[in-house]
């Protein structure tokens, strides 16, 4: 347009000073102009980092960001392109403080890595977007700056307590524990018989399993100090959840006698009932149905028709 269109001088002049001062005004604008128009290009495809790095960098808002930059890779970024997002610079600013990478960077702050989160489909990683990774917990507009600090303060400590309780449910729920035969050849702390048979196997190669891998969870999981050749505290199953453990398995003659000589106590019965019928939904389930229904009798029958799962 400034080439083709017109001179922004007079093509007459009737002084020349004029005329070279109109030119040098033109080519001025022009080349203000081509910098604003270079620099926004710059900005629109500026390469930044973002996604769950970004949130465990500290950023200028006043926002809390995430907690694991410690229990994250920081080797390969999560590098974006901004020219590939609807949201363009936003939100993108200077930052030297990247883990493992020395030098200034562009990085998304706390606000921005939520929205690419977002828009990616990873909201399992934007989790707690509003009451954990981003709103403050005390008054944008304080009156008193000590009330701020103070109700900012309550927020983070509540924040980490929640974070510990998080974690511990996280390591509970991936928990390894000794189960099958040899946790029933464990002291647990039912009032069950267990088995009777510790010195008839061999304690070398535990049979162990991983909690998160089951339906039952964390559930009868409990310390154990007396595995035999395994001095130690250990996680391990209690006489119960072994048993479902290999109900589960569909090892039914590890588990023969479940009712009379393992649990050997009619008071557990309701809980044990409960606990197999989370099993309802497994390709061994008419198998464990007809399995429990020789151990077990006529209740179990009853409670199968009371819950709908006597067909």
């Amino acid at each position: 347009m400034w080439e083709l269109e017109a001179e922004r001088y007079d093509p007459k002049p009737q002084n020349f000073d004029v005329q070279i001062e109109r030119q040098e005004t033109y080519l001025r604008t022009k080349r203000e102009t081509f910098k604003i128009k270079e620099q926004k290009h710059l900005e629109m495809e500026m390469k930044y980092i973002s996604g769950i790095h970004a949130l465990n960098l500290r950023c200028s808002l006043e926002t809390c960001g995430d907690w694991h930059a410690s229990g994250i890779q920081w080797k390969n970024l999560t590098v974006r392109e901004s020219s590939d997002s609807v949201f363009g610079d936003y939100g993108i600013e200077d930052n030297s403080s990247v883990p493992g990478h020395p030098g200034n960077h562009k990085a998304a702050n706390h606000i921005r890595a939520l929205l690419d989160l977002v828009a990616d489909g990873a909201f399992g990683y934007a989790q707690g977007m509003k009451n954990e990774l981003e709103a403050e917990r005390y008054d944008p507009k304080p009156q008193n700056f000590d009330v701020q600090i103070e109700r900012q303060e309550t927020y983070l400590r509540t924040k980490r307590e929640t974070f510990k309780i998080k974690e511990q449910k996280h390591l509970e729920m991936e928990m390894k524990y000794i189960s099958g035969i040899h946790a029933l050849n464990l002291r647990c702390s039912l009032e069950t018989c267990g088995d009777w048979h510790a010195s008839g196997i061999q304690w070398k190669n535990l049979t162990v399993r991983e909690s998160s891998d089951s339906v039952f969870g964390d559930y009868g999981i409990e310390d154990n100090s007396s595995v035999p050749g395994h001095p130690g505290n250990h996680k391990a199953a209690n006489h119960i959840r072994a048993l479902l453990d290999l109900v589960a398995d569909g090892a039914f003659g590890y588990a023969q006698g479940m009712k009379n000589e393992l649990i050997c106590n009619e008071s557990y019965t309701p809980e044990v009932f409960s606990k197999l019928l989370l099993l309802k939904n497994s390709p061994r389930w008419l198998k464990i149905k007809e399995f429990i229904g020789k151990e077990y009798g006529v209740p179990w029958l009853h409670f199968l028709r009371e819950h709908g799962y006597d067909r």
